[in-house]
């Protein structure tokens, strides 16, 4: 999965690395378009949509449902909106993007007991995070590094039978960082590609059974996007006034 998240990054990279490359050309090779401003600077606002991977580890650390731990890797659309701020100093770009996104990440581990079909569920309903943005931009093309912190909404569901199960339902922080690229397709219409990595922190949870001590739970995630921006440029909006 993490190939094919890879070979969707490098493919959209490829349809805007030559006119990058051509800057290395002469003085001219860029052609900006006298009408449109040419800086990174400014607000914007955008969509994004791709394909994902979670890495989720799930671990009964009292062995009540299931033996040791168990990890499961669950492929999904994740499509969401993003918002932020660029400022260029000279061959440098600096910014800050936050983003909200929705994804279908949804996976059943079913273990066959001797008297009951046991199973663990994760379930995960949304991810956002807020991000550092540093590139350098060639000509109409931004290629840039980008990390922060990242939170989720995830759902984890033990069964063992109708009277013995546990639910851990928490938002869980981490981190997240990656690379990016986005070229302008217009004065105010820029379209990019990101590959990102987030990683969210194990946490324990506890279930109390009336015939047993405290049944101890562990839960973690990683999670791999490679995903397809849409923005619309406002431009330095100080120049407006």
């Amino acid at each position: 999965m993490k190939k094919m998240i890879m070979s969707l990054v490098l493919a959209a990279s490829a349809l805007t690395m030559p006119t990058a490359l051509s800057a290395f050309g002469g003085d001219n090779c860029c052609n900006p378009n006298p009408c449109c401003d040419n800086s990174w600077d400014g607000l914007y606002v955008g969509l994004n949509a791709g394909v994902g991977s979670l890495d989720s580890h799930r671990i009964d650390q009292d062995g009540y449902i299931f033996q040791g731990g168990h990890s499961t890797i669950e492929t999904a659309f994740v499509g969401g909106v993003q918002a932020g701020w660029d400022t260029q100093c000279d061959n440098l770009v600096l910014g800050v993007v936050g983003d909200f996104n929705w994804n279908n990440y949804s996976r059943t581990l079913c273990h066959n007991g001797d008297e009951v079909d046991s199973y663990v569920k994760g379930k995960v309903d949304w991810t956002s995070s807020i991000r550092l943005r540093v590139g350098v931009p060639v000509c109409d093309t931004l290629i840039y590094l980008t990390g922060g912190a990242a939170v989720a909404k995830l759902k984890t569901h033990w069964y063992l039978d109708s009277e013995s199960s546990h639910h851990h339902h928490d938002t869980r922080w981490g981190w997240i960082g990656g690379v990016g690229l986005e070229h302008k397709v217009g004065c105010n219409l820029s379209l990019g590609v990101e590959f990102l990595c987030s990683h969210f922190e194990n946490t324990s949870s506890r279930h109390q059974e009336s015939s047993l001590e405290d049944v101890r739970f562990c839960h973690g995630a990683n999670s791999y996007v490679g995903r397809v921006t849409l923005n619309y440029r406002f431009g330095d909006l100080c120049s407006l006034w």
